[in-house]
């Protein structure tokens, strides 16, 4: 009952190098937009502060994001569709979830996905709620779909309103790891 019993995947180089080229790409897309700001810290931007070294902590929490929304979903495969189970479909799934989500910061770059939460502060324009609130929906969409797609599930099993669940949660499991 070794751990390769209970992480069932198939061989798929292309799968598993577009899983990395799509990590690569949102470590890359946080680096260069998102930011952790902090009153106490000198200029109020830890990026600005620890300059090259900020790519540790992007690359802590990208790859925080896929793992662990990758076994949120390999383990909803596994516990309601056990034929369907495969770590390294999930593992993709994630990545690219992961980097839909990190272009947030590229759409609005003062505040990504937490414009909702810091904008009643600030006056954010209107606009600005429009493309997060159909940003949201796009990601959520996009992995709804890829989830269908990947996994090969036939018409009707399972349905899409279960499909957009759990692709709505795996969209809050990577938020609130960017949150904390």
């Amino acid at each position: 009952m070794g751990l390769s019993s209970r992480l069932h995947y198939s061989r798929n180089p292309l799968l598993l190098a577009s899983a990395f080229a799509a990590l690569f790409l949102a470590v890359a897309n946080y680096f260069l937009f998102f930011d952790v700001l902090s009153p106490g810290v000198g200029s109020g931007s830890i990026k600005a502060n620890m300059g090259a070294f900020f790519l540790v902590p992007v690359l802590l929490l990208t790859c925080i994001q896929v793992l662990y929304s990758t076994g949120v979903l390999h383990l909803v495969t596994r516990s309601f569709y056990f034929e369907r189970r495969d770590f390294l479909k999930a593992f993709f799934v994630s990545s690219i979830l992961v980097l839909l989500y990190s272009g947030y910061y590229t759409l609005v770059p003062s505040w990504g996905p937490y414009t909702f939460l810091t904008g009643a502060f600030r006056g954010v324009p209107a606009i600005e709620y429009l493309i997060l609130a159909l940003w949201t929906a796009v990601v959520i969409l996009c992995t709804t779909v890829l989830i269908h797609r990947i996994y090969r599930f036939n018409r009707g099993s399972p349905r899409w309103r279960v499909l957009v669940l759990v692709a709505a949660s795996l969209f809050i499991v990577v938020m609130a790891f960017a949150e904390g």
